[in-house]
């Protein structure tokens, strides 16, 4: 899957994400040129590249192709939340949720009540506390979007992907 850094900047990428990419290809790097995501995996934090899955428009199989890979990360991280948090299944019934819903095996609303599910472990997992950071900036855009934000993917694996990465970073993991 390719994206540029024009698009990046039309779907207003935050700005320490948006210099995680640029310090991978190069401050000379040509707007329009593509540029492959998965040539940013050492670079970017997984959360970049999840985003950026996120905005990109993609076939049915390509969705699943992605939720499947999603689950692998997840799966990778998880670990470091069950350490944790021994009693907490939540996590891994998402991610099996997810290859379930990819697998035609679950409903939709199976899969939302799984990502409900996964948000509230992530929540419970990182406490108040822990969000006390700086809030994300957003890269201003150079010119106006086309895109409508409401059309933005959230699913469950990628919400639990993302919370047990947070907790593998902060404390020295994966």
């Amino acid at each position: 899957m390719l994206i540029t850094l024009n698009q990046l900047e039309v779907w207003s990428a935050c700005e320490e994400g948006y210099d995680r990419v640029v310090a991978v290809v190069g401050e000379n790097y040509d707007k329009e040129k593509p540029i492959k995501l998965f040539d940013l995996v050492d670079g970017c934090e997984v959360s970049d590249i999840f985003w950026a899955f996120e905005e990109i428009d993609l076939t049915e199989e390509q969705e699943r192709g992605l939720r499947l890979m999603a689950c692998d990360f997840a799966e990778r991280v998880l670990p470091i939340f069950e350490k944790e948090r021994p009693d907490d299944d939540r996590p891994r019934l998402a991610i099996q949720a997810a290859r379930d819903f990819a697998s035609g095996k679950i409903s939709r609303d199976e899969l939302d009540a799984a990502e409900a599910a996964a948000g509230a472990a992530a929540a419970d997992a990182e406490g108040p506390a822990s969000r006390g950071g700086p809030p994300r900036r957003r890269r201003p855009s150079t010119r106006p979007s086309t895109r409508r934000r409401t059309r933005r993917r959230t699913r469950p694996e990628w919400t639990t992907c993302r919370a047990a990465s947070s907790c593998a970073s902060r404390r020295g993991g994966c």
